[in-house]
């Protein structure tokens, strides 16, 4: 039987302006930078990347500086990113999104589906997540509960929570244990968040994907290395999120590439709400991980 598991991205796991000079060649500076940055990640214990500071080793002056540069344009963009979305009141987006679950025989098998996420500050979130399968789930949070729908099963879950979409995302992420790689980008802050746990990172290049240009960023955290391409110019959006779980077997991989950004979408009250037909059944919402972990397991 093949394991899988749907993943509810309700918005980014970390999910996080100095522009540079687009990429140089393997025997550039910037490449000898990134080269030294890479291999003392690991090989001391490193200062919070919100501090600025990377591993201490025995190199050069001018190495040194060259790698404290690289950090701190890792930094400030990445910041500038998070800033930026944090000053918008209302958005929404696109995801194409693959995940790795590893099987039984050991084999790592992708999986996938497509998020779309409309969030109005600092009480309003609805994300429908639509899988590859076909199976389809959609959140809806209207500043007093939240509803999870889950139309193939004919089922819903529902729990008052009143207050900020911050404060749901947390309940559902921390105290339920459901999966959410990208409920970072529904935060106050995704930046913030990701500074609190960075170890380490660095300046990757410029880079393009599809038609956007973006600066490609790499940092480490304890339990995640994570990469982020971030749009240059005056909207410095994300344009793609990778995740690795080193920490869990085989390294298994999230990666989210983000599309159709709108910073001023029509919404109104309605949107966020939905009233499940007759017919669904009510579960219980405490039992959201439990099924996502049976997914996960075959079960």
């Amino acid at each position: 039987m093949i394991h899988r598991i749907h993943w509810i991205s309700a918005s980014v796991g970390i999910a996080c302006l100095g522009l540079m000079a687009t990429g140089c060649s393997d025997s550039s500076p910037q490449r000898e930078a990134e080269a030294v940055a890479i291999e003392t990640a690991d090989a001391a214990e490193v200062e919070t990347v919100a501090a600025v500071e990377v591993a201490a080793i025995e190199v050069s002056a001018e190495t040194q500086a060259r790698i404290d540069a690289f950090t701190a344009d890792a930094v400030k963009s990445l910041k500038r990113s998070g800033d930026f979305l944090a000053g918008q009141q209302q958005y929404s987006f696109e995801a194409d999104v693959f995940y790795d679950v590893l099987q039984p025989n050991g084999q790592m098998l992708e999986f996938g589906g497509t998020r779309d996420v409309l969030i109005r500050r600092p009480d309003r979130l609805r994300a429908e997540a639509v899988d590859r399968d076909g199976d389809v789930m959609q959140l809806f949070f209207d500043g007093q509960s939240i509803l999870i729908d889950m139309p193939n099963e004919d089922a819903y879950m529902k729990a008052e929570k009143p207050g900020t979409l911050y404060a749901a995302l947390d309940y559902l992420v921390e105290d339920l244990g459901a999966p959410a790689p990208l409920e970072d980008f529904a935060s106050e802050n995704f930046a913030a968040d990701a500074l609190r746990t960075i170890e380490s990172g660095y300046y990757v290049e410029h880079v393009r994907l599809d038609d956007q240009v973006c600066e490609q960023l790499a940092f480490r955290t304890h339990e995640v290395d994570f990469q982020i391409w971030i749009r240059d110019g005056e909207e410095p959006l994300p344009c793609r999120l990778v995740i690795t779980y080193k920490q869990a077997e085989g390294h298994p991989q999230f990666t989210a590439q983000f599309s159709h950004w709108d910073l001023s979408p029509e919404v109104d009250d309605e949107m966020f709400s939905f009233t499940p037909p007759e017919s669904a059944e009510r579960l219980q919402i405490q039992a959201l991980a439990g099924e996502l972990r049976d997914q996960l397991e075959g079960k």
